[in-house]
């Protein structure tokens, strides 16, 4: 086995050791709340030497000085609100020419919830039916999804339905609960009212189950 020059061992110990290059996202962190249409900077944590640069491929954004690197990113003003995923890849000084696939990058990601700067004036409600069939649950452990469209001052209608800002719900709890997404499961006999809020706008779907 080749030993490591010694001059790269002082620049890389990581390297010297053997041990696995690495990319790491060290802010913002996963979750937090950002606008549609802001300006954001992700600063990467890598292995020093490692990497020719890191680059967030899905916002063309890219940096070769680091670490740590800044890359600054532009959240798409038109972007449902909802959660978005932010990749950061480390591209290694020879390129792309011994990645056969995307699990070869050394990678970090984090979630970003992205929601409007405005809320909703009124928000409307259903429970999605796909067959186009009944409109209620058919049996008890059936899932269905709420659609969630958002109603706001300059008369847009806004996709809501993975906006993290809705609360959900259930009266009387013992027919249907609600989860992510609005992602609602039938587990119990009877029938109930779904509230959605977002803000101050609240919508009711009624529901039922046999």
């Amino acid at each position: 086995m080749k030993s490591i020059p010694a001059s790269l061992a002082i620049l890389c110990p990581l390297v010297a050791l053997g041990a696995d290059p690495f990319v790491k996202i060290i802010s913002p962190k996963s979750g937090i709340v950002v606008r549609a249409g802001e300006h954001l900077t992700i600063t990467v944590d890598a292995t020093p030497n490692a990497f020719d640069r890191v680059i967030a491929l899905a916002f063309a954004a890219w940096s070769s000085s680091g670490p740590p690197y800044d890359l600054a990113i532009w959240v798409p003003s038109d972007n449902d609100p909802g959660p978005i995923s932010v990749i950061v890849s480390g591209i290694p000084p020879s390129g792309l020419k011994d990645a056969k696939s995307d699990k070869d990058l050394v990678k970090d990601e984090i979630e970003l919830d992205v929601e409007r700067v405005d809320s909703p004036e009124s928000i409307k409600g259903a429970l999605w039916n796909v067959h186009n069939g009944p409109p209620g649950f058919q049996h008890i452990g059936e899932i269905r999804a709420l659609t969630v469209t958002g109603v706001f001052a300059d008369g847009t209608e806004v996709e809501l339905r993975r906006s993290k800002l809705n609360v959900y719900m259930c009266n009387p709890e013992s027919v249907v609960k609600v989860g992510e997404e609005g992602v609602v499961t039938a587990i119990g006999h009877g029938r109930a009212k779904v509230t959605i809020r977002n803000g101050n706008a609240t919508a009711v779907v009624p529901v039922s189950a046999p």
